[in-house]
């Protein structure tokens, strides 16, 4: 909030209570101070506003949707009071007066249910507070001008979102990172550590987010590294202002922190925002604890952990939505468990975790299920990619169920609803982020998995063939997205997103070898190899020997198709040796790693094994143990 210069016998009581986040008492304390003071003053202006400010405050830290209405209302209220006098006693157009406009838009959009209203109260916030901030520029309150973009960058921060257009997505993206650099530069010589703080944590959410979403691709090492350093500095000045800053819009730190360090920032920073009873900042944090705890579960091999940390995701999610929904706010963050809908990614990452048959199709019926209750909530949503992500999810669940479809007929039905929906997918992502490596690519890679699902129904040789290179090619050029967004996020350290990589990669040797089925092509088999190959080299510093050991046993297999044995047995014995780690690491399934180890220990000799045998050894391998890689 804005830090006026009001006379400390006047400040004092209500500036304490803000210090102890009991923001009603401080917008009553402020109240009782506007009768020290004459109507008309400058001082009563500054009162106001600081009162409103408080009001807004207490409204998110309400109980209930009434009590966060009526403290709405109120805060309100007294900006349009604070305005009116602004105008009375110096007229219009100067800093304070517009930032009091731009923050009554802010809270009208908070007090409207209508999304088209929501939009333009959004967009209106932050052409005012650009006009604030030139205007404080203009005279040289540098101060005013941090504190203001702290306060009022978080409507362009949710605006963003809304837009169509990736032009305009782009702009205010920019604009944002802009003027938190012209903060920046100035606050050190200022003295107000907390503001510098903030404006570096802001602007670092802002190139993260900007990055994430493919702009500025050119820039992206400087960039990054801005950004990191931003936020070093921000933890070394100020470590609990600065965690608590990522409690508001935008999202991050998705590009510059790997997912474990991001975790125990945002549970710091949750722990801070529960102390401040902020309902927005709890919210928006456990919205993030949801997303990061879903891809722990992804990555975590032990089977009884993997399903508690599932378990947990979906818990941070229903408690997202519930203080969402007290707000009367939706949420806008798509990646992974939507809070408002989060149950048919939740029963699809569940159904990669079983290997039962009958299981996993329970799974997958109830995923599909809450996949249509998600489309519809999207569709009613004001955000695109909301909209992109249901259909995403409508996509996997169909390709994944389609897969365990014993009736030939509806599973051709499930692979062409899922590709209709990847295409609706891929068009949205197209239009709102064209340069995204990690959207288009993801979309790109399950799109190649529906035509290559496809091509093992199709009866005509030439047909299946056909729509297998389709595959192929759509593989290919989807990972290579993939590898430039993950090697841009990893920096060449180990990241959650690496071993998931790798997994990618292992889709991709198998698709290969399907080909190979149809074509007869030696060439497509070294492909293949090369695929398994690059999908250890992505599992390896990563802690999953399970999926490396896999990835090493399926390159072997590749090279005994080759008859190139030496090869073969090098790759047999590495995986080996990850299923003695994995034994070690996983006691549950510690026999069964042993048993694999000794096989594959003794299988460079085994001279005497069928062709027949040998392709069989993987899929063996995936029926008697839960699908690790069940992305």
């Amino acid at each position: 909030m804005p830090r006026i210069g009001i006379p400390r016998a006047i400040l004092g009581k209500p500036a304490q209570l803000e210090r102890k986040f009991l923001w009603l008492r401080a917008a009553e304390a402020y109240r009782e101070s506007l009768s020290l003071v004459a109507r008309g003053e400058r001082l009563e202006t500054e009162i106001l506003e600081r009162m409103g400010y408080a009001y807004f405050c207490s409204a998110i830290q309400s109980n209930d949707a009434g009590q966060f209405r009526k403290r709405l209302r109120e805060a309100i209220a007294t900006y349009r009071k604070a305005i009116v006098r602004f105008e009375r006693s110096r007229g219009a157009e100067h800093g304070p007066h517009l930032r009091c406009w731009a923050m009554k838009a802010y809270l009208e959009y908070w007090a409207t249910t209508k999304h088209r209203l929501k939009r333009r109260l959004l967009d209106q916030s932050w052409s005012l507070a650009k006009r604030a901030l030139r205007s404080f520029e203009e005279v040289g309150d540098y101060l005013e001008f941090a504190r203001t973009y702290n306060q009022l960058s978080i409507a362009v921060a949710i605006s963003y979102q809304y837009d169509w257009n990736a032009h305009r997505r782009r702009q205010k993206l920019r604009e944002a990172i802009e003027y938190g650099r012209k903060a920046i530069r100035t606050l050190p010589r200022l003295g107000d550590t907390k503001q510098l703080v903030r404006a570096y944590v802001r602007t670092a959410l802002f190139l993260d987010t900007t990055l994430d979403h493919g702009f500025e691709v050119e820039k992206q090492g400087e960039l990054d590294r801005e950004a990191l350093e931003y936020w070093t500095r921000a933890v070394r000045l100020d470590r609990s202002t600065a965690v608590l800053e990522i409690a508001h819009p935008p999202t991050g730190f998705w590009r510059i922190l790997d997912n474990e360090e991001s975790l125990r920032i945002c549970g710091e920073a949750l722990n801070l925002a529960r102390d401040s009873r902020d309902n927005f900042a709890t919210a928006w944090l456990l919205d993030q604890l949801a997303a990061r705890t879903y891809w722990k579960a992804k990555i975590t091999e032990d089977p009884k952990e993997r399903m508690g940390i599932a378990a947990k995701s979906l818990r941070l999610a229903e408690q997202a939505a519930k203080r969402y929904d007290l707000l009367g706010f939706t949420g806008p963050n798509d990646g992974v468990m939507w809070a408002h809908s989060p149950y048919a990614e939740h029963f699809l990452l569940l159904s990669g975790f079983v290997a039962d048959t009958n299981k996993r199709r329970q799974l997958l019926e109830k995923s599909w299920r809450e996949a249509r209750e998600l489309l519809a909530l999207a569709e009613r949503s004001p955000y695109p990619k909301i909209m992109s992500y249901a259909h995403h999810v409508m996509s996997k669940t169909a390709l994944n169920l389609a897969r365990i479809e014993t009736n030939t007929h509806r599973s051709k039905m499930l692979l062409q609803e899922g590709l209709r929906h990847r295409t609706k997918c891929i068009a949205i992502s197209r239009r709102i982020e064209p340069s995204s490596y990690q959207t288009l690519g993801a979309h790109l890679r399950y799109l190649a998995e529906a035509k290559g699902d496809l091509a093992e129904l199709e009866e005509d040789p030439k047909a299946r063939n056909k729509l297998l290179l389709e595959a192929v090619r759509t593989k290919e050029e989807g990972i290579s997205l993939t590898v430039k967004y993950v090697e841009s996020v990893s920096r060449g350290q180990g990241h959650t997103l690496r071993p998931i990589l790798g997994r990618y990669y292992y889709e991709y040797g198998d698709l290969l070898s399907h080909l190979h089925e149809t074509s007869g092509n030696e060439d497509d088999l070294r492909s293949a190899v090369k695929a398994y190959e690059e999908a250890a080299r992505w599992c390896e510093n990563a802690s999953v020997p399970v999926r490396l050991a896999e990835c090493y046993w399926k390159a072997g297999q590749t090279y005994d198709n080759l008859e190139a044995h030496t090869s073969a047995s090098e790759n047999f014995h590495l995986a080996s040796k990850n299923y003695e780690t994995a034994a070690h690491e996983i006691p549950q399934l510690k026999e069964l790693y042993q048993e694999y180890a000794l096989y594959l220990r003794a299988r460079p000799v085994l001279q005497g094994t069928s062709q027949a045998r040998i392709r069989r050894e993987p899929e063996q391998t995936e029926s008697r143990l839960p699908s690790h890689f069940g992305f």
